[in-house]
């Protein structure tokens, strides 16, 4: 069973926050990433509060730089991961979107697309057909071979060679360490295409060719 975590931006108001409760999508853990405004601090401790009284206690603030891209996107990977090294890789993350700057939706976007993850929000009562709040799921074409690879080095090495021809023979996949050094042994390579197939990133295409599969395509342009 994974264990379940959720990024939450912090905004104006603390109710969509709370939405993920009354649905049924796990919550073990969540974050909520804010910077120290002290107006925007108390709707975190708020939001922190609610999710105690209810028995929901693993939620913690994740500081960010609000108008920093590439700050906002290397807090959450480096938690994800932190996450995935606790739980063995059995995590699934989740992220509510609702609040927050464009920057940091977009940059939490970006994470998501990068972990095997999922986005929702909440749809206020006026802009629902339903006339009523309601939890809105984006589903995403997810790639979490990605994040495997980048902890696999060598395999990671051989599938980097597929970055400029989709297909390779066997010969060509041999000489990954480049010209003048030694090759890569039929045991080594036979390894690391296993774990690739089993990712679905690659196929065989012949009795000596391997080739990217639309998988592996899609993962090759996020590396």
């Amino acid at each position: 069973m994974s264990f379940d975590v959720h990024f939450y931006n912090i905004g104006q108001t603390a109710e969509t926050a709370y939405q993920v409760l009354r649905s049924d999508i796990k919550i073990n853990r969540m974050y909520l990433l804010n910077n120290f405004e002290p107006s925007y601090v108390r709707i975190e401790e708020e939001i922190i509060r609610k999710f105690n009284e209810v028995g929901m206690r693993d939620v913690y603030k994740l500081p960010i730089e609000v108008h920093d891209f590439d700050n906002i996107y290397k807090a959450v990977m480096e938690t994800a991961r932190k996450e995935m090294k606790e739980h063995n890789g059995n995590v699934r993350f989740h992220f509510n979107i609702t609040m927050g700057t464009s920057i940091v939706v977009s940059a939490v976007s970006c994470a998501a697309y990068t972990l095997d993850a999922d986005l929702y929000y909440i749809l206020e009562a006026k802009y629902s057909k339903k006339q009523e709040e309601e939890l809105i799921q984006i589903p995403l074409d997810n790639i979490s071979e990605v994040e495997k690879l980048k902890d696999r080095k060598k395999v990671l090495e051989t599938f980097m060679q597929f970055k400029t021809k989709d297909k390779l023979t066997i010969e060509e996949m041999k000489s990954v360490n480049g010209p003048n050094k030694p090759e890569l042994s039929g045991p080594n390579l036979s390894r690391r295409t296993r774990e690739l197939h089993n990712m679905g990133l690659i196929q065989k295409s012949g009795s000596s060719e391997w080739s990217l599969t639309d998988k592996g395509k899609k993962a090759i342009k996020r590396l």
